[in-house]
């Protein structure tokens, strides 16, 4: 996956307020990765041909480290100008707590000084928009119980509590917006050895934006890591597609080793994305009165 280019973002409720100007991301989702903690103008309402400046502030609320972070500010519209040396209505920078946000709580602030158009012949409201995108990762470790049958066939009221119990021994996930669990599991798998089985991870997006990997509306994520005992399921570096409803699923089949009685497989799994997430706020330019 490029780690150098910008990334995108997803759906969460986040009202924020900054000098009286409202912060806005998508709807849905949950807090976990980088998060816009604020996003406004320095004040509320201008007169026509003021500067005023856009100041963003994120924070790292997720378990791993996000890198290559950086934000885009849009929306304005071409009748605006910008300085600081910025040349065009997009300007792109990192946010300054580069290379990395550590966790937890990194955090990172940009501001955009912008002058608004001088020649406005009504009141105006505008909504600038900002995108942050980064780099992130999700693990996940766990296991998964096995039992021999002859192990079961010996003690079949045992059996029957074992069968009605989970297929996991454990399994936990870092906080990431792409979420992993294990699917295929709901019960022990029963095996003398030597014989084939199967589970399957389900990859979900869990957080306020999009995953991708080269472009924007790829929707791609790239599975690094995806093992059962000594098994590989996947070649290192294979790519996911979540379709719109931000769901996918990889499979593994693997041999079960010669065991005695019941025994425990580990399962582990890392996957890493490119990332963004949006948020607005609103400015009020007032016409200049003769």
């Amino acid at each position: 996956m490029n780690k150098n280019i910008l990334v995108p973002l997803l759906l969460v409720t986040l009202v924020v307020f900054l000098s009286g100007c409202e912060v806005a991301p998508s709807t849905g989702g949950q807090v976990a990765g980088v998060v816009v903690t604020s996003f406004g103008p320095d004040i509320p309402e201008i007169y026509s041909g003021d500067d005023v400046t856009f100041n963003l502030m994120v924070e790292n609320v997720g378990e791993e480290d996000a890198t290559v972070v950086q934000a885009k500010l849009f929306g304005l519209g071409t009748d605006w100008t910008w300085t600081k040396n910025y040349r065009n209505v997009n300007p792109t920078t990192l946010l300054k707590s580069q290379p990395e946000f550590k966790v937890p709580g990194g955090v990172g602030d940009l501001q955009w000084t912008t002058t608004s158009p001088s020649d406005l012949r009504v009141d105006t409201t505008y909504t600038a928009a900002v995108r942050v995108k980064y780099d992130y990762e999700t693990t996940a470790y766990g296991s998964i119980k096995l039992y021999h049958k002859d192990y079961l066939k010996t003690r079949p009221e045992e059996a029957a509590s074992i069968m009605k119990s989970s297929g996991i021994e454990s399994f936990s996930v870092t906080k990431a917006p792409i979420t992993v669990s294990l699917t295929g599991v709901a019960r022990p798998i029963v095996s003398t050895g030597g014989t084939s089985a199967s589970i399957a991870i389900l990859i979900e997006n869990v957080g306020p934006g999009t995953p991708f990997d080269t472009t924007e509306d790829d929707m791609t994520i790239t599975v690094e890591k995806f093992t059962v005992g000594t098994t590989t399921c996947v070649s290192a570096g294979t790519t996911k597609r979540l379709p719109r409803g931000g769901t996918g699923s990889v499979s593994c089949t693997f041999t079960v080793p010669s065991f005695t009685d019941f025994t425990t497989l580990p399962v582990s799994v890392e996957l890493s994305y490119s990332y963004f997430i949006d948020a607005s706020s609103s400015i009020k330019v007032f016409r200049q009165i003769s």
